[in-house]
């Protein structure tokens, strides 16, 4: 029987799961492993920093123009970001963070494309 231990601080938590267990999870259920989130390309209001070496998941919000703004920092603890948060983008291990107007891809938490 497969075990994942995830952290306990709430967010840590929703990151662990969305990126680790939520994948095994839907493997051996027999679906796609992938995030099941849909995307839409969406353009960033501000920086989105991030640490080289670390895949960060940054919870934005769309404006009412369209572009995406982060509403807490990665590292910052609670729920707090996360209900205000209309998705998510990735940052890869490898970047510094995204700069302010680049083209990112929005991961939707209701399930639509917004």
């Amino acid at each position: 029987m497969p075990a994942v231990l995830l952290p306990g601080e709430p967010m840590a938590c929703l990151t662990a799961y969305e990126l680790l267990a939520g994948r095994a999870v839907r493997r051996l259920a027999g679906r796609d492993p992938a995030l099941p989130h849909p995307t839409v390309p969406a353009v960033t209001v501000r920086k989105l920093v991030s640490e080289i070496g670390c895949t960060e998941l940054h919870r934005v919000r769309r404006t009412a123009d369209g572009l995406v703004e982060p509403v807490a920092s990665p590292h910052r603890p609670g729920l707090a970001g996360a209900v205000l948060a209309d998705g998510f983008v990735l940052i890869p291990a490898d970047s510094e963070g995204v700069p302010a107007g680049a083209t990112v891809t929005l991961r939707c938490f209701d399930g639509t494309s917004l």
